[in-house]
């Protein structure tokens, strides 16, 4: 139950999260929104700046495009009883091993290669190192 309610969570973060930058990097939400928290907005010339870079499109389409996908399924796949079946789980658990390999590498490009630290960034990387623990140990009890 633990588990479950873990996937869920950081999921729906991760929707969160992805959505902002979506919004903000398509022109739709400024990155100052009033109801973003203070520590969470993205730094207009810093963060902002980020959505222009070949690493803000490893894959193609935009990262938070594919990571709201992704967090999306993931949710709907844990809600239905998807995720119950040992191949669909196998499956979004390859899919998290992928997510943290991309956010090492993004991580590394933020702080060493474009000299910034983009608190939402980081805070994606967690949620995706977090996710696959929890995919792990559900997986793993199966």
């Amino acid at each position: 139950m633990i588990i479950t309610a873990g996937i869920i969570l950081l999921s729906i973060a991760g929707c969160v999260i992805s959505y902002y930058f979506m919004a903000v990097s398509y022109g739709k939400m400024s990155p100052r929104q009033f109801f973003i928290p203070e520590f969470c907005r993205l730094d207009t010339g810093t963060c902002e700046t980020l959505f222009s870079t070949r690493e803000a499109r490893i894959f193609g389409p935009s990262n938070a495009a594919i990571a709201l996908c992704y967090y999306g399924l993931l949710v709907a796949a844990t809600v239905t009883g998807w995720l119950d079946q040992k191949s669909i789980g196998s499956m979004f658990l390859l899919f998290s091993w992928i997510s943290i390999v991309v956010s090492l590498y993004l991580g590394y490009r933020l702080l060493y290669k474009l000299k910034t630290s983009c608190t939402l960034c980081f805070a994606s990387h967690g949620v995706n190192f977090l996710l696959s623990i929890f995919l792990f140990l559900r997986v793993k009890g199966m």
